[in-house]
């Protein structure tokens, strides 16, 4: 929210992207910068992401578990090192627009280009801003709307 970042570049390339910042941006902000310039001086954005990858590691492993224990006969996955999503790929060929609409009837509103979807055949599924009750949720609505457009398919019923 605060839209500052960096760069680690070779020192040419740090200024001319300076020089094009400038055009854009010539002010800043610099109570803003000197604050976060505090903030981080002082130790507390180290330990402000010690604390968020903890965070970010437990909401990871409890979303694998739930992705293996309900959805292993529909999606297969790895688990990611790092990073703050999971991308799934469907074991089944998947209507990405019947997905999507199933999934929205459901209350799940997948955030996902249906291009990407048709292409892959896959899903990136976000865990990082949901506690473990939504990720029981998101893999209980997906559980069923998986099952609903794979088993037709497969001559299966429930």
């Amino acid at each position: 929210a605060i839209r500052v970042g960096y760069l680690v570049a070779p020192t040419p390339i740090i200024q001319q992207l300076s020089q094009i910042r400038r055009l854009i941006d010539r002010q800043g902000d610099p109570p803003l910068e000197y604050a976060l310039a505090q903030f981080i001086r002082e130790g507390e954005l180290q330990r402000h992401l010690k604390k968020v990858v903890k965070v970010f590691e437990q909401r990871r492993d409890s979303f694998c578990d739930l992705l293996s224990t309900h959805l292993a006969p529909y999606i297969d996955f790895t688990k990611p090192e790092g990073g703050m999503s999971i991308w799934a790929k469907f074991k089944h060929p998947m209507d990405e627009q019947a997905l999507v609409s199933a999934c929205l009837q459901h209350g799940l509103y997948l955030n996902v280009a249906q291009e990407f979807l048709a292409k892959y055949q896959g899903l990136r599924l976000g865990f990082a801003s949901v506690n473990l009750a939504e990720q029981e949720e998101i893999v209980s609505i997906l559980r069923q709307v998986l099952e609903e457009l794979v088993q037709p398919h497969l001559g299966g019923s429930n």
